[in-house]
């Protein structure tokens, strides 16, 4: 077994008496020290990575999915389904309050400029009164479509003539519905329900009563 030498470190032979490198004596020479054995450090095992619940994520985004279908439904029925009931209500509701501005909404705006502010009030206000002497206060009023029939281009034209020899005024009529109308009327005393007709079209892009209102 090889030694070193004590004073400079060289290797020397078991049996050499003095150090080939720099002379000094072997008996200073020195076994070499036994290499460390060397020990593989201890790694903490990474726990894995719990798995994600996708079931959770595809039941959300499914019912999110639900929920903007639900609403664009009912967006669209809004505002391309039943927009010719929109005049009645108007009416219906302009009668309740006893409100002019409210029920004009129903009318062209042609017809309520010739009728005027305070001869629209005295309308409503008639009407009001005659209701409340046979139903009683707190009048309420409903509505139900029973019937429907859409107006071909005839009728259309002979509605733009009777209204332009009525008020002077030519108007622009893109449909029209002849409609069959469940009316009830309650009031603090009694009720009452009769069938209405009236006619809506669509003049300059807004639904509006022609036929069947109180003017």
């Amino acid at each position: 077994m090889s030694k070193f030498c004590g004073s400079c470190g060289s290797q020397i032979a078991d049996e050499a008496t003095f150090c080939p490198n720099c002379g000094a004596s072997a008996a200073d020479a020195q076994a070499p020290a036994p290499a460390a054995t060397q020990q593989t450090p201890y790694v903490q095992p990474t726990a894995a990575p719990a798995q994600k619940n996708n079931n959770s994520k595809v039941i959300g985004i499914a019912i999110v999915g639900v929920v903007v279908l639900v609403l664009l439904f009912v967006l669209f029925g809004s505002l391309f389904g039943g927009g010719y009931k929109k005049p009645i209500a108007k009416m219906c509701k302009g009668l309740e309050k006893e409100d002019w501005k409210i029920y004009s909404e129903c009318l062209p705006k042609d017809q309520k400029k010739a009728i005027g502010n305070k001869r629209g009030k005295d309308i409503i206000k008639n009407a009001v009164e005659f209701m409340e002497d046979k139903y009683g206060k707190n009048i309420k009023i409903s509505y139900k479509v029973t019937d429907k029939e859409k107006l071909d281009k005839d009728d259309i034209d002979d509605l733009e003539d009777k209204f332009k020899k009525r008020y002077d005024k030519k108007i622009k009529i893109s449909k029209a519905y002849e409609l069959e109308v469940k009316l009830t009327i309650k009031g603090k005393d009694d009720k009452d329900s009769d069938e209405v007709d009236f006619v809506v079209a669509k003049v300059d892009g807004k639904w509006v009563i022609l036929e069947g209102g109180l003017v």
